[in-house]
């Protein structure tokens, strides 16, 4: 029974954190390992400063700005008895969950648990154990608000290590013609196999596939409306030119 609730344990991190790019995935890193830490029953989180330090391996001050941007938007701090702490009142439908296993992981930098934490609202999880990533690198790069490095840089790293594999597909993109690259992402190996033990996440796994493959396709209108829109301003300007020329002529 208890290797059952082991096996269960998680935290349970909001989707569409970083939509408004007010919040960075460091942040939602930061938000998941205070929540580990939460009572069931009164929502209250109380770690150290030290606490936080030590799981996240990262320093003070990118810790207090994280916190400073999280408070009052997806918890509240508040002082009992002297003592700091947090207060997630607000409870989410949608979310990703994320296990101790995962956030324990040593092998794996903050950077490469923030990629992660923040790009799996994004991935088709319809085969067992495995996170799949069909956008380009620039779609994800604004869609989870993380530098285009910083992506380059972890999908590297995690190839590395064996926790990525990154495969060709027919598909072309939409502004270069280039053959587009999925990523699979081994959830099994990453401690994440969460995802599809939770009774309730099938459907869930279901929704999430749909709101993914929507949001594929209106991208794709976006940018065919943006290049639509491109042509018209140089067709304009071309001809703003020639009128120009005549004008001169004359």
């Amino acid at each position: 029974m208890v290797k059952t609730e082991n096996k269960l344990q998680h935290v349970q991190v909001p989707n569409n954190m970083c939509l408004s790019h007010e919040l960075e995935p460091f942040d939602l890193y930061i938000y998941a390992t205070i929540k580990r830490f939460m009572n069931s029953t009164t929502r209250e989180a109380w770690p150290s400063m030290q606490t936080l330090k030590e799981l996240t391996n990262s320093g003070q001050s990118k810790i207090a700005a994280s916190i400073s941007k999280l408070n009052g938007r997806y918890f509240d701090i508040i002082y009992k008895n002297g003592r700091k702490k947090y207060l997630f009142s607000k409870r989410y439908k949608n979310f990703e969950p994320f296990s101790n296993e995962f956030l324990d992981k040593q092998d794996l930098t903050p950077l490469e648990k923030s990629y992660i934490i923040a790009a799996q609202q994004y991935m088709f999880k319809d085969l067992q154990d495995l996170g799949k990533v069909s956008f380009s690198i620039k779609d994800l790069a604004d869609l989870i608000n993380m530098p285009e490095w910083a992506i380059y840089k972890c999908d590297r790293e995690l190839q590395k290590k064996g926790y990525l594999s990154i495969v060709k597909t027919k598909n072309r993109d939409f502004n270069t013609g280039l053959p587009m690259s999925e990523r699979l992402f081994n959830m099994e190996l990453l401690g994440q196999k969460i995802i599809w033990l939770l009774s309730k996440n099938n459907e869930r796994i279901k929704k999430n596939n749909q709101q993914i493959t929507k949001l594929q396709k209106d991208l794709k209108i976006m940018k065919k409306l943006l290049l639509q829109k491109d042509k018209q301003i140089k067709e304009l300007a071309t001809s703003t030119i020639a009128a120009q020329d005549v004008v001169v002529k004359i």
